[in-house]
């Protein structure tokens, strides 16, 4: 996994929920730094803190720049507005090289193309898998090629091939993904269905 540098700044902790709104208006999101034992109110802005989940996702292992020091930590807890999805707080976890994690990790699926090309419907059971891994070992994904899946098959946990150092925790009979057959569109035919109508003419006979 990639390690990505961040600064924080110390917080001014008075002032409870009105001062961090202040912040977040600001342009800055509030945060906790955890490190022996002390909890440190710290901030950064909120754009940067942003793009990190963007583009690292929220797995990410941080080396975090604080008051002189720099020490490596992982992303605790996000909290976010339920409805506007606005990043409201941060958490952030000290830990050692020789530490395991235990993180959930999102799974990528590739070659969906394929499989949808020989008439399948793809049924999505499970967006991640719980592992443990020491931090160097921790993927940022954990990618899984289904082209040559069919319909009917079904790919579960215990299916998945993940890098050494890392050990899969989840269930591994958990249903991932299943292939179904798309149904097939009855069209009607109007010409069966469709009554036939039939006229009968009337013939006047002339007397002479």
């Amino acid at each position: 996994m990639d390690k990505v540098s961040l600064a924080v700044n110390k917080r001014n902790d008075v002032g409870g929920k009105g001062e961090k709104q202040r912040l977040r208006n600001q342009g800055i999101i509030p945060g906790v730094l955890y490190d022996n034992g002390d909890s440190h109110p710290v901030q950064v802005l909120t754009k940067d803190f942003s793009n990190i989940l963007k583009r690292y996702g929220s797995n990410a292992i941080l080396q975090v720049s604080y008051e002189g020091n720099s020490r490596q930590v992982f992303i605790k807890e996000v909290q976010r507005d339920p409805v506007k999805q606005q990043l409201l707080h941060f958490d952030l976890q000290p830990i050692a090289a020789d530490e395991f994690m235990q993180l959930s990790i999102p799974i990528q699926i590739e070659g969906q193309n394929a499989v949808e090309s020989k008439g399948g419907i793809l049924q999505r059971q499970l967006q991640e898998i719980d592992v443990e891994a020491l931090p160097q070992d921790i993927p940022q994904v954990i990618r899984v090629d289904i082209s040559h899946m069919d319909i009917g098959d079904v790919l579960q946990v215990g299916d998945i091939n993940v890098a050494e150092g890392v050990k899969i925790l989840s269930n591994p009979d958990e249903t991932i993904i299943l292939v179904s057959e798309a149904a097939m569109e009855v069209e009607e035919d109007d010409e069966v269905d469709s009554p036939i109508e039939t006229s009968v003419e009337s013939v006047d006979n002339e007397n002479e």
